[in-house]
């Protein structure tokens, strides 16, 4: 095995057109984002998420079934509603000791970890991280696991997300200087020093519209500057200056997953996180009270059509 040292990285802008902020855990629409996607907010909450009674007329018969959608162009059309297509994340965060999760086989038992790629799945392993999809049929055998280690039911939180938009997740906030290493697929090591920040994953669904069953789902652990510095962008067409914090994508960790309605996802610490210097541990490990703990993530990403008018 052979390492190098990297120069420290060079920042990237990745604001998408429509901006996440996360509060108070979840992710909303920020001001800059248009009038439109609020009323699609408003309209699956009152006609999509579970527990909501769906308007009078519900969706037209050949979108519930999820085998009809058209362009946003040709959209159909139904009692004078147009539909947009959106993405609801069930997302589950399970916090336990350090050992319980990245020495456990039993979760890794009912998950597929070959989805993304054998070689890569190998790969994400020896950087102290493991992603695995698991099938619908297994959450029920997978819930109970989890309650074993937590002594709790796994609590969800709802998301929409629009279709390639990337929405961080924060793992850990305002940390130090951190140095994180990184091996590669070719068994290289390199590693770079990152200025204070947060320790995100960034999560981007996107949907083939010809098959809205499938979502597929696309990861990347990513350091998000503390600090701002302005920048111009671009806004529905006028320039303005903006403060915005510099991202780091962990780009060689980066992983893709298709998820059939009803299967999820899990991403949580492999036996690597142990070391201090693996993404695995500087992502997935922290300290409460001086116990480390480590976090397990279960997203549930599905597709859903919202009546914009």
């Amino acid at each position: 095995m052979h390492a190098r040292r990297r120069p420290q990285p060079t920042a990237i802008d990745t604001s998408p057109a429509c901006n996440y902020d996360e509060v108070r855990g979840s992710l909303v629409p920020t001001k800059t984002d248009n009038i439109r996607f609020a009323l699609l907010v408003v309209a699956i909450l009152s006609a999509v998420l579970p527990g909501c009674a769906p308007d009078e007329g519900g969706l037209p018969p050949e979108l519930e079934s999820g085998k009809a959608i058209m362009p946003a162009s040709n959209r159909p059309k139904s009692n004078g509603a147009d539909y947009a297509l959106l993405v609801q994340m069930r997302l589950g965060t399970i916090e336990v000791p350090v050992g319980i999760a990245s020495g456990s086989e039993e979760i890794w038992s009912y998950l597929d970890e070959e989805a993304i790629e054998p070689v890569h799945a190998a790969n994400l392993g020896r950087n102290g991280l493991r992603v695995g999809l698991g099938r619908k049929d297994n959450w029920a055998d997978m819930a109970k696991i989890f309650e074993r280690m937590t002594g709790r039911t796994v609590a969800m939180k709802d998301m929409l997300l629009m279709p390639g938009n990337p929405a961080p997740l924060t793992l850990k906030r305002a940390q130090p200087v951190q140095t994180i290493f990184i091996f590669y697929d070719d068994r290289t090591l390199s590693g770079a020093d990152f200025v204070p920040g947060d320790n995100l994953f960034v999560i981007t669904c996107t949907v083939n519209e010809d098959d809205v069953s499938t979502v597929f789902l696309t990861g990347v652990p990513q350091v998000r500057t503390s600090a701002r510095r302005p920048r111009v962008v671009n806004e529905s067409g006028r320039f303005t200056m903006v403060a915005k914090p510099d991202v780091f994508p962990l780009t060689p960790l980066t992983f893709r997953v298709p998820v059939v309605q009803g299967d999820f996802v899990v991403i949580g610490p492999g036996s690597a996180a142990t070391r201090s210097v693996t993404a695995g541990h500087h992502f997935l490990v922290k300290k409460k009270e001086g116990v480390e703990f480590e976090t397990v993530l279960v997203l549930f990403p599905r597709s859903v059509l919202a009546a914009t008018r």
